[in-house]
């Protein structure tokens, strides 16, 4: 798998990633881990170990057909994961579990699997890669075929329209429902912030909790590790509690996400959310974390 990446890929690699998740994701992680700001939430990720393209001189419509393919495979991948570890979660709420327990496990779960879904730094194996190399496989092309021809057409309009949009939901796949108004995603997105943030602040202090007197380096990276993962883990919580207190299922807001992201008012909420993520996990990270 070849890591090399020019800075035009990193950056067409950072808005398509936004795509798998709700907008609060975009928040997920401040200035590192797993999520980044807005446009995408994965930072620094070789965009090669994404798609591929190509060593030879594949057509341009291979090429936008080979990311489409990719894109097409990792949402249904997605869905039909996330559709999996809710079902599961929803069976223990409706056996008794308490909801702030029951969304604090869809929580962990989540944030688990989208850190062997993405592509990431220094990882070579991610459910996105092995798609990507199946599709390649099938098209009959190398991985070095791919990259070659990205870097031939990587400022066409048509390529970048298609890799800034190949995970985003289709609106032709799915309709909004007419009860989620503008309105109703507003107050969902203020919810979701309150919730995000309340979750961000208990995981901290639990975390926080865990450290002692005589801690070994090793100890304390753990727990730093355990500290980077708390946004991701914190918006998923929220986002469980919240959907479900709401009436609305996960593909309603990726369709809502997409129908309203022109508005300005859904803009303003959403980078509030984002903000609010942000300053509460920073809150808690340590001064080298917070220049960095």
């Amino acid at each position: 798998v070849s890591t090399q990446s020019t800075g035009a890929e990193n950056r067409f690699a950072m808005r398509r990633v936004a795509r798998f998740a709700p907008s609060l994701l975009r928040a997920a992680t401040p200035r590192q881990g797993v999520a980044a700001s807005r446009p995408g939430f994965i930072r620094h990720i070789p965009a090669a170990s994404f798609c591929a393209v190509a060593s030879g001189n594949i057509p341009k419509d291979q090429l936008i057909s080979i990311y489409q393919k990719i894109g097409n495979e990792a949402r249904k991948v997605m869905l039909a994961a996330e559709d999996q570890i809710r079902k599961e979660v929803d069976g223990k709420l409706a056996g008794g579990m308490e909801m702030e327990l029951a969304a604090s496990m869809y929580g962990h779960q989540m944030a688990q699997y989208m850190a062997e879904f993405l592509p990431l730094p220094n990882k070579n194996d991610s459910v996105v890669q092995r798609i990507r190399d199946s599709v390649i496989s099938q098209e009959h092309v190398t991985s070095e075929n791919l990259d070659a021809s990205f870097k031939t057409y990587e400022k066409d309009h048509e390529v970048q329209l298609v890799i800034t949009t190949m995970y985003q939901h289709r609106l032709e796949e799915a309709s909004l429902p007419e009860d989620i108004t503008l309105d109703k995603y507003l107050d969902l997105t203020k919810e979701l912030q309150r919730l995000s943030v309340e979750c961000v602040e208990k995981l901290n202090e639990n975390i926080s909790s865990r450290a002692t007197e005589y801690m070994t380096d090793n100890q304390k990276k753990e727990l730093e590790g355990a500290r980077q993962a708390v946004p991701t883990i914190a918006v998923f919580t929220a986002q469980y509690q919240a959907l479900n207190e709401s009436g609305v299922s996960y593909q309603d807001k990726l369709v809502a996400d997409l129908m309203y992201a022109v508005w300005p008012k859904a803009q303003q909420a959403n980078a509030q959310l984002q903000q609010a993520i942000q300053d509460a996990a920073l809150k808690h990270s340590n001064p080298a974390q917070q220049q960095s």
